[in-house]
């Protein structure tokens, strides 16, 4: 059955970090076996733990901008940009702006959105 969500309806889970997401798509929301999407916004100096998943997945930048680091290497990413990552790509992300930066990750085909901890390089 199809289901609609409205972001700013949805609960959201604040980190200590400065992150705030809220889950659009997956087994806790809508029942999805096969699909995990979630909006996150960084408020500024907001960074995660570097990691990797274990599923493939894409980041979309919606608005604002942020560096990530991969496997070492570190880009910029501005608005209307979008990142694919394959299984086990070690990343992280921090906003260095002065603005919150927003974006739509999602995770296939398994939807295991599990971080697994990785050494930074």
């Amino acid at each position: 059955m199809a289901t609609i969500l409205v972001k700013n309806e949805q609960s959201s889970r604040k980190t200590p970090d400065g992150r705030d997401r809220v889950f659009l798509v997956g087994k806790d929301v809508t029942g999805s076996k096969h699909l995990a999407a979630d909006v996150v916004t960084y408020s500024p100096g907001a960074r995660n733990k570097y990691h990797y998943h274990k599923s493939e997945s894409f980041i979309y930048i919606i608005d604002g901008e942020c560096d990530i680091t991969i496997n070492g290497a570190v880009h910029h990413l501005k608005k209307e940009t979008m990142v694919y990552l394959p299984p086990e790509d070690k990343h992280w992300l921090q906003n260095n702006a002065s603005k919150n930066m927003v974006m739509l990750e999602a995770f296939a085909p398994d939807a295991d959105i599990t971080p697994y901890y990785a050494e930074e390089s």
